[in-house]
């Protein structure tokens, strides 16, 4: 098996199928629209599905001239038609029956070409736990919630895609462990087609927003590739892995559509509704940037499948390895059904991690001498003095009340580089005995007060309104900050907000 050559051969159509099909896409309409629950502000074309669709077909091309058996030409079908059905979707919204009605035909496909969950392993005993007539039911079920699974992880830049790529990836591991070419192969050209999407879909730094986007031909179409894979590797005599290791390898997004799904049923609410409550969302809302967030769930889904793997390649029952799921499931629900106070403890780890947090654009020094508080601004901003604008606040009337600064940087790209620079010089300042720069106490990022950071006024219960079981009773500030200097530097923009003049 010629395993970078098929990655990168894979990886290179997704890339070309990109660059031909996005003018296309944009002639036709086929974009993604702002508005409602997105958070892009412009039209982003829809074709990181047709670059996943036309990588996973190389597979039919290479599979005869490797020596391999035929890709079966039914699950081809509905891998086509899902595929179909999501690019239909993604220019004129299709209703959600027929989404699902492809779906539920997809999967008979699946089960036609004998791909089935059989059993679930070895829970009980030395023989497997057979579902016998619930295994098509089951099978369904399976198939159709992996592939909204997938979908709903489909929230921010990049976020389903690098899930899919950590899953795939140990995917491929355990077809390597087990000698299933024609798998591998498989997985390798789906692993090239979402390296090539990300190419233009991933966050990155001096990026600011996404080229495409991967749209519910591609979501869907992963999901269902998803599905197959694991029930395929999970089950038969020569199964490559426990069928319970299935649930680790794809943990995130299930462990994300069962929680939000239980989340709000309790709360009255019908399970598919959209709203903003998925795990993405409640990072977003600790101030974690697009990028970190994409980075922590991939890594926490590479930890989860790792467990899952190791649980299974260390023999261990699967039973033991069930319930460790299952806690693990429940220790999720509580964490989210809580969001008011996950929020708060997750933005205090985003403060101790040293990442600047999302629309950052300031700088906060605490505990100036207020005597000489401009003078030592001036100071820890050095060179760049006459770049970045600042202003001077006095907490409280009294004349001893504190005093802080404000330092605007304008570009959130560049508040860690010029936050280290003014560590440095405050270092550098305090071992010359500097003694009214050694009053600085407080040198962090600046994060704005926001009402929509307090998950409580936005959260409910069945029983009580919004007001009754949730509101703030009043505010916890003792009094206003007033401004007492501003540089020259500083402008006010047209939203209301502070900006550098220079930046």
């Amino acid at each position: 098996m010629y395993t970078l050559p098929v990655l990168f051969v894979a990886f290179l159509a997704s890339v070309l199928t990109i660059f031909i099909a996005k003018p296309v896409a944009v002639h036709i309409g086929l974009v993604d629209k702002p508005g409602g629950h997105k958070v892009h502000d412009a039209h982003v074309p829809l074709v990181g599905g047709l670059a996943i669709f036309i990588s996973l077909s190389l597979a039919w091309l290479i599979a005869p001239r490797l020596g391999l058996s035929t890709i079966n030409s039914v699950f081809g079908a509905a891998g086509a038609l899902l595929f179909v059905v999501g690019l239909i979707d993604d220019r004129h919204d299709i209703s959600v029956r027929v989404r699902f009605g492809a779906q539920i035909f997809a999967a008979s496909l699946l089960i036609y070409s004998n791909v089935i969950v059989v059993d679930v392993g070895y829970l009980f005993g030395d023989t497997p736990f057979a579902l016998h007539w619930l295994a098509l039911p089951v099978t369904i079920f399976a198939v159709v919630g992996a592939i909204n699974a997938l979908n709903m992880m489909d929230g921010i830049d990049g976020l389903s895609g690098s899930v899919s790529v950590v899953s795939f990836t140990l995917l491929t591991i355990v077809a390597f462990s087990a000698s299933n070419l024609l798998q591998i192969l498989i997985l390798l050209c789906i692993l090239g087609g979402i390296l090539g999407f990300l190419a233009f879909n991933m966050p990155l730094p001096g990026r600011a927003r996404a080229h495409i986007f991967m749209g519910d031909a591609g979501s869907t179409l992963l999901g269902f590739l998803l599905a197959n894979s694991l029930i395929v590797l999970s089950q038969g005599e020569q199964r490559a892995m426990a069928p319970v290791t299935a649930l680790w390898i794809f943990a995130v997004p299930l462990l994300d559509t069962l929680g939000v799904m239980l989340r709000r049923v309790w709360l009255g609410r019908s399970p598919f509704n959209a709203d903003r409550w998925h795990i993405h969302h409640l990072f977003l809302d600790a101030g974690f940037r697009v990028r970190h967030t994409v980075i922590l769930i991939a890594l926490a889904q590479a930890l989860l499948g790792a467990v899952g793997l190791a649980l299974d390649y260390f023999d261990a029952p699967d039973l033991m390895s069930l319930v460790l799921f299952g806690l693990l499931f429940c220790g999720y629900a509580f964490l989210i059904s809580r969001p008011w106070r996950a929020v708060p403890r997750m933005r205090a780890y985003q403060q101790r991690s040293g990442w600047v947090a999302q629309g950052v654009k300031h700088i906060y020094v605490g505990g100036l001498n207020p005597g000489s508080a401009v003078e030592d601004v001036y100071a820890l901003l050095g060179g760049r003095a006459g770049v970045l604008g600042f202003e001077i606040y006095r907490q409280g009337e009294a004349l001893g009340a504190p005093v802080y600064a404000l330092i605007g940087v304008g570009d959130s790209d560049k508040v860690a580089d010029v936050l280290d620079a003014i560590k440095w010089r405050l270092q550098k300042k305090q071992r010359a005995e500097h003694s009214g720069l050694l009053k600085v106490t407080g040198l962090r990022q600046f994060y704005p007060r926001q009402a929509g950071n307090d998950r409580r006024s936005t959260v409910g219960t069945p029983r009580k309104t919004v007001t009754e079981s949730c509101n703030r009773d009043g505010d916890r500030r003792k009094s206003t900050p007033r401004m007492i200097y501003r540089s020259d530097d500083w402008l006010r923009s047209d939203d209301g907000s502070m900006e550098s003049a220079r930046t």
